[in-house]
């Protein structure tokens, strides 16, 4: 088969050496083109199957909120600002709180759906620049817009308990016992669409995959039948002959095979 048949159906041009069908850019384009209807088809099916997964796929809320551990007020004849009363013990006090935060028994302690929310704590402030020192952020994340910002306002107030119960249990007075104060509150729940996009991407590019490798499929199948078509018939009695070489002649009586026989006497016999 020629190079001419190859492109006039084909993706390209036949390899040289493995004598398969190499693809290019301008032969995909051309049975592209040529199978227009299949390739807009598809296309409207993938954006239909990419809206469809778009909807079904709900986003995710999150929301956050930072709490500092903060030393008591110490009477005394001087003024004092206690937000300048931060120490390395502070510090301490808010790695063993998270610690104790992070168990896996948060979930069923502040029931917590499995598979949907999640809940992520550090050591430190948030922003561009966090700011080391005895801070917890909190941040959560849920199917639900009214669950993320109440799923962080749960384990604030579970570090507050827990914060007392450990100080009770040491014989702390609340006089010089610390308290865990508020300095973000838990924001407003914010969408996060990554998922959704990513589905609806994803079914975008498998749509058109397959839209692609129908339309090529198609438009081999029918270059194959049109050459089937167009094919020529070779005659019963040509059968074994090139179509372009000459019609073997009818063998003359002298060219005819000789027939060999066994005599009565037994001895062998032609005849012919």
């Amino acid at each position: 088969m020629s190079k001419l048949d190859y492109a006039e159906g084909g993706l390209g041009q036949p390899d040289r050496t493995t004598g398969e069908q190499e693809v290019t850019v301008r032969g995909l384009g051309r049975v592209l083109i040529s199978q227009w209807f299949t390739v807009v088809s598809g296309l409207l099916l993938s954006m239909a199957a990419g809206a469809l997964v778009f909807a079904l796929v709900p986003p995710s809320y999150t929301s956050s909120g930072t709490v500092v551990v903060t030393a008591p007020a110490r009477p005394t004849n001087k003024p004092a600002n206690p937000l300048l009363a931060f120490n390395s013990g502070l510090d301490i006090t808010a790695s063993i709180l998270l610690q104790s935060l992070s168990s896996p028994l948060l979930p069923f302690r502040i029931g917590l759906v499995a598979g949907q929310d999640t809940v992520t704590m550090k050591n430190g402030g948030t922003g561009s620049s966090p700011t080391t020192g005895p801070f917890i952020s909190i941040t959560a994340q849920s199917p639900d817009a009214v669950r993320s910002p109440a799923i962080v306002s749960w384990v604030i107030d579970l570090a507050r308990r827990d914060l007392a119960d450990r100080q009770r249990a040491l014989k702390v007075a609340n006089r010089v016992a610390a308290t865990l104060q508020s300095v973000v509150d838990p924001t407003p729940a914010k969408p996060v669409w990554l998922v959704p996009v990513s589905a609806t991407g994803g079914a975008l590019l498998l749509g058109l995959m397959i839209t692609t490798g129908a339309a090529c499929g198609i438009n081999r199948a029918a270059t194959s039948r049109q050459r089937h078509e167009l094919a020529p018939v070779v005659p019963l009695d040509g059968v074994g002959y090139p179509p372009t070489t000459r019609k073997p002649q009818p063998l003359t009586p002298a060219m005819q095979p000789a027939v060999v026989g066994l005599s009565t006497d037994g001895r062998h016999r032609r005849t012919g």
